[in-house]
Parts: C-alpha cells; structure tokens; sequence
C-alpha cells in the first residue's frame, strides 16, 4: 500500500520554480516526504550530487555554529525598547560562546578565501550567479554560476578537512624486493 507523499500545498509547489525533491529518511521507513531546497547552495549542490555528503555535513555544521551563536539575528533595533544606562546587562550562553569559538576557527583554518564565499553564499544566501559575477566579473549567467560552484566546492572541501580530517587515505605497504607472504603454520 503506498501512500501519498507528505508535503507541500500545490500553491507552495508552484512558488518553488521547480526546487523540490521527494524524500525518504531510510528503506525502513513507510513514509515519502517532498523536501523543499528553497535555492539554497547546500541542498542544491547535494541533490545534483555536485558535492559529498562529507562536504555536505561540513557546510551544515559551518552553519549551524554560526546561527546558534546568535550571529544570524536580523540587526533591526527595537525602539520600542527601554534602554537605562547601568541596567540589565545580557548575558551569552555558554552555548553561544562554544560555537561562536568553533565558528571562528572554523573560518581562521579555511582563511580568508574559503571564508568569504562560505560567508557569503551558505550564511547570507547570495545566489551562485551572483556570487560568481560579483567575484569573477563574468556577464554570462552560465559562466558566473559555473565558477561559483567550482569556489564553493573547494571552499567546501576545505572546510570539510577542518571538521573531519583526512579520512581518504591510500593503502600503502613497502616490502623487500624478494618478499613472499606466508602463513604462519602455528
């Protein structure tokens, strides 16, 4: 018995332009979801398996420090609120202080490069194309996401050599030119 997929309105459908995808968490599970990707970088370099999931994890995990140390707030002063000199002063989580430290490391062991396209296009949502025309000065709109895509990528790259570490390594073994592996009878 299949069921319909859990997603969406037709409405919210017809708004995304096409950016969605159907979605299943595991085998295992007897459910369908439609996932929105809503234009962002991640999701859609993931679902054109443009990047690895490695690399998908680590811009996830970039973003996720950034927006739980409180770096994501939208900056709108209130004027309604009252401000008295010596009041209440607001006190940072220690949660807070954890990832706004991860997150600066983050971005030292990247450098500035990587740090100004992960910057720009995973936290502050500038589209590729327009990343790509401002960086790379490219009018073409093919060309200009092209190269943007390839930036990310290695931004990503790096960034997932910071969170994980070399894992890829190559087997490698050195013997005597005159080696013959043997089992040991005992």
């Amino acid at each position: 018995m299949s069921r319909k997929p859990i997603g969406p309105t037709p409405e919210r459908l017809a708004k995304a332009n096409g950016e969605f995808e159907e979605f299943t968490a595991d085998q295992t599970e007897h459910w369908r979801a439609i996932r929105m990707l809503d234009n962002h970088v991640l999701e859609f370099l993931q679902s054109r398996r443009i990047i690895s999931g490695d690399q998908y994890c680590a811009g996830a995990q970039f973003y996720d420090d950034w927006y739980t140390a409180g770096m994501a707030a939208s900056g709108v002063i209130d004027p309604g609120r009252v401000i008295v000199d010596g009041g209440k002063v607001d006190l940072v989580s220690d949660i807070k202080l954890e990832a706004l430290g991860q997150w600066a490391k983050a971005v030292q062991a990247v450098g500035l490069v990587h740090s100004q396209i992960l910057t720009d296009v995973l936290l502050v949502e500038e589209t590729l194309e327009n990343w790509g025309r401002r960086r790379f000065g490219y009018k073409n709109e093919k060309q200009a996401k092209q190269a943007a895509t390839v930036a990310i990528k290695l931004a990503l790259e790096a960034l997932d050599y910071y969170y994980h570490g070399q894992r890829k390594q190559r087997t490698r073994s050195a013997h005597a030119p005159d080696y013959r592996p043997e089992i040991d009878p005992s």
